[in-house]
């Protein structure tokens, strides 16, 4: 077929984000050599309940809005790996590791936002809304954004916003240490976010008391401490 493949990576549960999205990476570059490697399975398969699965993953690898499902999630988890980098950086301050994963609960919005827009602007054929919404979904979702076509029907468009929607709530409640079923587990994480203004304020005094202080004359001390000029 002349393209080269890349080696399959397998799914794992406990990988973090960046795993997932080579692994949605490689399963999407070798979409047409598994197609065209399981046709000729099928094609020399004897055994029933094999030949059923090869013709039920055909059927899968043929469904473009299933193609664009997986495009999305390979989108979305390349935001959440670069997320998730962001936060491991040992040395990283806490409001600099905060303000990263703010940003990217706001990136993942920005997605379903602009997949609304582009299914929106579909329905409507409204030209300016239509160009507004691709220039987002090409920025914001590469890889999506090649399936313009099955995103057009809606039920694909339907799915990623509901996805994208769940995964907003779900990120803003894991960032005060919230799980599934509501509670903290004796976790401090809502305080501490509660309280990052006034520990930047106090990290902020800390550093200024490595400052060396300016050896100046008492009536220059006495004069800055008032905001006045600084005599000469």
């Amino acid at each position: 077929m002349g393209i080269r493949t890349k080696r399959p990576k397998l799914w794992s549960g406990t990988r973090f984000a960046p795993h997932a999205a080579t692994v949605l990476g490689a399963f999407l570059h070798n979409w047409e050599p598994m197609k065209a490697v399981l046709r000729e399975r099928l094609q020399t398969e004897t055994r029933k309940e094999y030949a059923a699965e090869i013709l039920g993953d055909l059927k899968k690898l043929k469904d473009d809005d299933f193609k664009a499902r997986v495009a999305a999630l390979k989108d979305v988890y390349d935001i959440l790996g670069r997320g998730s980098r962001e936060v491991q950086r040992v040395q990283s301050l806490p409001w600099e590791s905060r303000r990263g994963y703010r940003s990217t609960v706001a990136s993942v919005k920005c997605v379903r936002t602009a997949v609304e827009a582009f299914s929106a602007s579909a329905r409507t054929a409204t030209e300016a809304a239509d160009a507004v919404a691709h220039a987002d979904l090409d920025e914001l979702c590469p890889t999506l954004s090649r399936h313009k076509a099955a995103l057009r029907k809606g039920s694909v468009a339907t799915d990623v916003v509901g996805f994208g929607l769940a995964l907003e709530t779900a990120l803003k409640t894991r960032s005060h240490g919230t799980v599934s079923s509501g509670g903290q587990r004796g976790t401090s994480n809502k305080d501490v976010m509660d309280a990052m203004c006034d520990i930047r304020d106090v990290a902020d005094l800390q550093r200024l008391q490595t400052v060396p202080s300016l050896d100046l004359p008492h009536s220059s001390r006495a004069a800055a401490s008032q905001g006045l000029p600084i005599p000469s």
